[in-house]
């Protein structure tokens, strides 16, 4: 620690945001254009980061994404948080520290493929179910 000034002590060490660049916190509001990308976002985020979206097809994938309207604004939070909440559960992160590239890979497929539910609708075979309306009792 050394004195800074009359009042003020500093630590002489860098903040863990300073070695793990993954942890700044950041607050980011994408511009609103129209046909905005996960990819775009994802780029704009990364911007003054000090990492860089590597390219391939799983970059390609999410720049085939819509961005939706709830991630035009991010944060305040930290920056690894911001790029897992842009892709989504569907994809993994990985940042290459060395080259500050940062990549996305997407999940496990489940083994059994997921089915839809059927519709209520669609089933016109079985009758819709009726409930009695309860009566309020007055005194």
């Amino acid at each position: 620690m050394v004195r800074y000034g009359r009042y003020t002590l500093v630590e002489l060490k860098p903040t863990e945001a300073q070695r793990d660049l993954l942890l700044q916190v950041i607050d980011v509001t994408l511009p609103d254009t129209l046909h905005a990308t996960v990819g775009d976002a994802l780029r704009h985020v990364l911007q003054r980061s000090g990492f860089q979206l590597c390219s391939g097809p799983e970059t390609d994938a999410i720049d085939a994404l819509p961005l939706p309207a709830a991630h035009y604004r991010l944060g305040p939070m930290v920056l690894r948080d911001a790029l897992l909440t842009l892709t989504g559960p569907a994809w993994n992160l990985h940042a290459d520290e060395a080259a500050r590239v940062v990549c996305f890979t997407p999940v496990a497929m489940p083994a059994e493929p997921v089915r839809p539910l059927p519709s209520p609708a669609g089933d016109a075979d079985t009758p819709a179910e009726t409930f009695p309306l309860s009566e309020e009792a007055q005194p």
